[in-house]
């Protein structure tokens, strides 16, 4: 599970950067931070949580599209994690099982707005 973390991390990071065009890298190096303040400035609000779904959670048994946690809620699903799989490849058509870990990027009070979906009713 922590690899793919990671990987996912580095994978918003390469997004972040190439989203400016790698501007971040083109300025003059003297106009840069110091060098222990240049990741938080790279990732801005970067929070990666692990939610697991109850077996009575509104979630459960609903596909992504009728979620639709971004609109909804402002919480991106990065990937599930079903028994030893890690589902990645996130088509709307997915249906989430009681037990799924959704690996989210939220901020914390969007998390918080969130959570009620995949906890016991």
């Amino acid at each position: 599970m922590d690899v793919i973390l990671a990987l996912v991390c580095l994978g918003l990071l390469a997004e972040k950067i190439r989203s400016n065009g790698y501007q971040r890298f083109m300025r003059d190096t003297a106009s840069l931070p110091e060098a222990g303040n240049t990741l938080p400035e790279v990732t801005g609000d970067l929070n990666l949580h692990t939610l697991r779904i109850a077996a009575t959670a509104r979630s459960a048994g609903r596909t992504l599209k009728e979620l639709d946690t971004e609109t909804k809620h402002r919480v991106r699903i990065l990937a599930v994690r079903r028994g030893t799989a890690t589902i990645t490849t996130l088509l709307p058509e997915l249906v989430l099982q009681a037990d799924d870990f959704l690996v989210l990027h939220a901020t914390a009070p969007n998390l918080l707005k969130f959570q009620p979906m995949v906890t016991d009713n």
